[in-house]
Parts: C-alpha cells; structure tokens; sequence
C-alpha cells in the first residue's frame, strides 16, 4: 500500500510556529457585498491569499469545517474523520503552493484570533485539515465501503448551447451559453456561505481566475479565469479502480488547469488546459467536468475516473441530446455506456420540443428539467459578453427559484483597482508574433488583463518607427494586430509594446 506522510514531527512544528507569529503580517485581501453576495478578492502569492482568506473569513471557515463537514457530512463522527484524515495522509499528494496557502489560512485564522480548537477532534485544527476538506468529491469511492458512513450526494447538472441552438437569440446570436446547478447538501450552513472568490496572483505562470464557493474550499467547484475558460465539476456515477498511485484532489487538479497562465504550454489558456491538468494526475472518485471557453473553440466534457482515466465528450457524441448542446448530470456517456439518468431524460425533452434556445430559457429549461430542492447555487456564463448570473439559496428556497445577482468578469477582475490601487499586479502581456520568421504578413496578439492606454509600434534596427498599429485605449482581453511587411529588405525588426506604464518587445526575422 502506497505511504506518503505530509508532515513530519518537525515540519509540523515548525508549521505551528508559523501559525502564531510574532508580528502580524499585512492582509492582502478584502470582503465586499456585490447585489446582495458575499465577495471576497485576494492577491498576492498563494501563502498571502490563503493568510487573507483566513483572517477575513475565520469564522465561516470554521463553521464550514465544523457544522458542516464533521457534523453534517460525517454525521458527527470523530472516528470517521480520522479514518478520512489517515487516508488523505496515506494516498493523497498536493503541490507546495496547496500546502503553502492551507498553512496561511490557519496563520490568518490565528491572527484573526481564532484559538483553532475543535471540541470533536480535542485538538487544534491545522493545514492538513484545509486540504482534507478540500478533497470532499474525492471520498464518493469510500462511502460505505472502508467503514465511512453514507455520505450525502454531491449532485450537478448543467447545459451549454451554442451554434444554432441560440442563432435567433438577440442578445446571443449564435454565441455560448452556459447554466450549472449545484446541487449539494441543503444545509444551513452553505445557505448562508455563498462565497465569490476573486483570485489576482502574483506568480508569473498564473492567471486571474473567480470561483464560486464556501468559505475555506480553495480548490475549482465552479470556476472562470481570465481568459474566459470556465470549469465546473460534477460527480461522476462510477469510481472504479483501488489506487496504487498518488492520489490528487479533484478540485485542485481542476485550480491547476484555470489558475495557470498556460498549463500544458501550447501558447494560450484554453479547456484542453483543464483536461490535462486531470489527466496528468489521480482523482479518486468519477469525476465529470463541464469546460467551455470564448467561441469559436466548442465547449467539452470531460469525463475521469482512477480506473479509466480521461475522456472528453463533445457535441458530435450525444447519442440522445439533439441540436448543438452538451448537457452533464452526473452520469458517465462517455467513459461508461449512458445509464438513466432523469434529469438528463428531461433536458432531452425540453429540447427537442423546442430546440431554440436563449439565455433565459437555457436558464428556466434547466431548472424545470434538473431543478431539486438541494439546489444551492445556479451560475450562467455567457463568454463572448463576460456576463455573469449568480443565484443562491436560502432556507426554504432552492437557488433556481431565486433571483440571480449579475455581474461582467472582467469588472470583477478590476475590483482591484478600487480596493487597493497599490496591489494591482503588474499587467502580463504574452506578446505572440507569428509566423516568425515570416515572408510578408505577421500577426501581433497580446493579452491585456484590464482595460490599459496601448502602443503599438514596428521599428528597425537603426530604430526608425515604421509602423504604429496602435495608440489608444483598449479592452481587456486578447487583441491581434497584422503588419505587412511588403516593401522592408529581409532583416530583423523589433516590435515596443507599452501599456499603461509597462513595456515588453519582441523581434521578427524577415525573410525574402
């Protein structure tokens, strides 16, 4: 049996050191309330966010942890959480900024003034108890059967629709839509920690990203990141397969695909990020993840488990859902045969009696055809607008009956600048020039992670400007400029790009 101990008698207490500082260090976070919804932004490195998210957010933190998972979810049992504890530290392995930004979490629970103590367990809480939570999905193949109680259901479904399903829609025309309903356990506890996170790092290789939580769940339940690439998990129907590998949170392997700035390096941020962010690692439990990106690129499910590892399922393989739609419950049609599924039954109807599809549509067909009364958040995303609708439930109301708060990503992402000017990272351009070399015609992208003043410029070796492709005010988001460079002798040339107050250039080979 595989054995991976996380902490050592002395890591652990020189992790305990770290939990009680002698100064208190700054919180690189704040909470906001947006239409009603509890928002909170952090940035800086993975330890400052998780101190920040810790420090603003203790208390739910622990109500979470507590009334919730031990409570609720293991039906009170210290024995059974032991038992869940022991065999994350036995099977499960995360990266060090995971442990870094658990372990920053409990120093700003402690700062806050949080003594840590949990009266079930008879002793403080501490990191690895941030990462055992954060591997809930994950514990679906244990219930039962290595001595665990029943744990409840950890239910989705969700609907994308695009193409000519949404072609007559004004405000779509022909562009994605996309509506998930999570349906987790309808506890007092989560109906009242709705929790919109704003994630702004400050390492080079990772990018903005939102996520749609409860407080103290770092890992990617419901997620979109600057690019425009959304993730949203699901639980699979089938968890085949006794591990004798490492063993990797879903929900980080998931982070791991929308936090970073190009995960498989292929030259940009797309869902292919997220299914080898999966891939490349174990995931216990099945697992099925609805990935979707700004047009034209389609959206996929992909679909994993331990045994069979991962498949994506795209529009052309439905079997029954008719038009261009792709709809996931939390049953396998891809990595498995299709079983039945109601809910996916009754979103097959709906769209075949009619197939048009808008986005208040899309919105109400999915909840006449999946809506139950553990319907904790709905969120539709539109990525060509950015637009975001946002609904959470309540004691005695399910999320899909209620009216959702809207928001632009993009605005989210640039709350920053209102709450602290002086943290805004620098912006990070990922300048691409092809083909390079070229013959004549060159395209020049970039990414703007807000809305900046740009430069555009072409110059020679002796320095001479030759072209300004732009000089004003752009967007957030990727921009593509061409130069023709039809009448310039073969040589080098250099590209200046400026925006706001940072720089970066690039070089082009012409050849004749």
């Amino acid at each position: 049996m595989l054995k991976r101990q996380l902490l050592t008698s002395a890591s652990l207490l020189l992790m305990i050191l770290c939990w009680l500082p002698a100064t208190a260090q700054p919180v690189q976070g704040d909470t906001l309330t947006l239409q009603g919804r509890q928002v909170i932004i952090l940035w800086g490195d993975h330890t400052e966010r998780g101190y920040a998210l810790g420090y603003l957010l203790n208390e739910p933190i622990r109500d979470v942890f507590e009334d919730y998972f031990l409570d609720y979810y293991l039906g009170g049992s210290a024995t059974a959480y032991n038992y869940l504890r022991a065999y994350f530290e036995e099977h499960f392995l995360v990266e060090e900024r995971y442990n870094a930004e658990a372990a920053g979490i409990i120093e700003g629970m402690a700062a806050a003034g949080d003594d840590l103590y949990c009266d079930l367990l008879e002793r403080q809480i501490d990191p690895v108890d941030i990462l055992v939570v954060n591997a809930i999905v994950d514990y679906a193949a244990l219930s039962r059967v290595d001595g665990l109680p029943l744990l409840p259901p950890l239910g989705c479904s969700s609907l994308s629709s695009w193409g000519d399903a949404t072609v007559a829609d004004p405000l779509l025309q022909g562009d994605l839509a996309y509506t998930r309903l999570l349906d987790w356990s309808p506890h007092t506890v989560l109906h009242t920690n709705h929790l919109l996170v704003i994630h702004l790092p400050s390492e080079a290789d990772e990018q903005p990203w939102v996520s749609f939580a409860f407080p103290g769940l770092i890992g990617a339940l419901s997620a979109i990141n600057n690019a425009g690439v959304g993730a949203f998990l699901n639980m699979g129907n089938r968890h085949d397969g006794e591990p004798d590998q490492p063993l990797h949170p879903a929900l980080l392997s998931v982070r791991n695909g929308i936090e970073a700035a190009d995960y498989n390096g292929a030259g940009g941020s797309t869902v292919q990020d997220v299914a080898e962010a999966l891939s490349d690692q174990h995931q216990r439990s099945g697992v099925i993840i609805h990935a979707l990106q700004t047009m034209p690129d389609a959206p996929c499910i992909i679909e994993c488990n331990y045994a069979n590892g991962t498949l994506q399922r795209w529009q052309p393989d439905n079997t029954q859902l008719p038009g261009v739609n792709l709809a996931a419950t939390n049953h396998f049609r891809q990595l498995y045969p299709p079983v039945y599924c109601y809910r996916y039954d009754n979103i097959v109807d709906s769209l075949t009696a009619d197939g048009a599809v808008s986005a208040a549509r899309q919105w109400q067909l999915l909840g006449g055809a999946a809506g139950t009364g553990s319907n904790l958040q709905v969120i539709q995303y539109l990525p060509a607008s950015g637009q975001i609708s946002w609904a959470v439930s309540s004691p005695g109301e399910p999320a899909y009956l209620a009216e959702p708060a809207v928001y632009n990503l993009q605005e989210l992402f640039d709350l920053l600048e209102e709450v602290s000017p002086a943290a805004l990272p620098p912006p990070r351009f990922d300048l691409l020039l092809y083909p390079n070399p070229g013959n004549a015609d060159f395209q020049l992208s970039f990414n703007l992670p807000r809305s900046l003043p740009v430069r555009l410029t072409v110059h020679d070796l002796l320095g001479h400007e030759l072209a300004r492709l732009a000089d004003r005010v752009l967007p957030a988001g990727r921009h593509r400029f061409d130069w023709h460079a039809g009448g310039h002798p073969a040589g080098l040339y250099f590209v200046n790009l400026t925006a706001g107050s940072a720089t970066c250039g690039g070089k082009l080979l012409l050849l004749k």
